[in-house]
C-alpha cells in the first residue's frame, strides 16, 4: 500500500511541476508578445495614416507622428525626369522614377523614411509628391 502510495505522490508532483512549467511558459510568451508587439506595428500604422491626395505637410506630420524622421532631403525631378539608378534602398530618384511609370503620373519630388519595426525588422516608407505638393503615391518597404 505504501508503494501505491508512493507511485501517486510522486505522479501528482509530476503534475504539479508540469503545470508550474506550461504557466512559467505562458508567461513568458506573453511578456515577449507584448514587449515585442509594441514595436511591431509603427510603420504599419504610418503608412495606413496616409492617403493619396493630402497635402505634404500633413504627410510628414502623419509619418513623424510614429517617430520616423526623413532620410536625409527630399528629392526633385530633373528637367530631363528621374535618372534610373542602382535599384538600392537609398536609390530614392531610381524608386521615384519607378513610380511615376507604374502610376503614369508625374512625380515632382519624393522623400523616404527608414522605419523599424519589431526587434530586428527594419524598412523604409515612401512618399511621392505631385507639383502642387499633394501625396500622389506611396508604398513600404519591407528589408527583411
Amino acid at each position: 500500500m505504501t508503494t501505491a502510495v508512493t507511485r501517486r505522490a510522486a505522479v501528482m508532483s509530476d503534475l504539479k511541476r508540469s503545470a508550474k512549467m506550461k504557466l512559467i511558459f505562458q508567461i513568458l510568451i506573453s511578456v515577449l508578445c507584448l514587449a515585442l508587439g509594441g514595436c511591431v506595428y509603427g510603420d504599419f500604422k504610418a503608412v495606413d495614416s496616409l492617403n493619396v491626395g493630402v497635402a505634404r505637410e500633413n504627410a510628414r506630420k502623419n509619418i513623424e507622428s510614429y517617430g520616423f524622421t526623413k532620410f536625409e532631403k527630399e528629392y526633385f525631378r530633373p528637367a530631363g525626369g528621374w535618372p534610373d539608378g542602382g535599384k538600392g534602398f537609398f536609390d530614392v530618384e531610381w524608386r521615384a522614377g519607378a513610380a511615376e511609370k507604374k502610376i503614369r503620373k508625374t512625380i515632382f519630388s519624393s522623400e523616404a523614411y527608414p522605419v523599424s519595426h519589431g526587434f530586428l525588422g527594419y524598412g523604409w516608407i515612401y512618399l511621392f509628391y505631385a507639383e502642387d505638393g499633394t501625396l500622389l503615391h506611396y508604398y513600404r518597404l519591407q528589408i527583411n
